[in-house]
């Protein structure tokens, strides 16, 4: 529809929620931001993958451990990973 979003990020404020990083529904519009998370754009990167329908890179029970790119760990800066 005219003027409908096709993505929203939803930020939580610091200190509100709870030590939970951010989270994403799969093939969604949703993805929710947990205290800075909102402003790293790793974590940014990750969720929308989500989004887009990307499940995680690691393998086995490890779906986190894969550092060569952005659907495996997630870098708590804004900088970061260097490639």
């Amino acid at each position: 529809a005219k003027g409908s979003a096709t993505h929203v990020a939803y930020c939580v404020p610091p200190g509100t929620s709870g030590g939970w990083i951010a989270y994403a529904y799969v093939n969604h519009w949703l993805s929710v931001y947990n205290n800075n998370w909102c402003t790293y754009l790793s974590g940014q990167m990750h969720e929308v993958g989500h989004n887009w329908g990307l499940a995680h890179s690691g393998e086995g029970t490890n779906v986190y451990g894969d550092q060569s790119g952005m659907m495996g760990y997630s870098y708590g800066s804004s900088d970061t990973p260097l490639m």
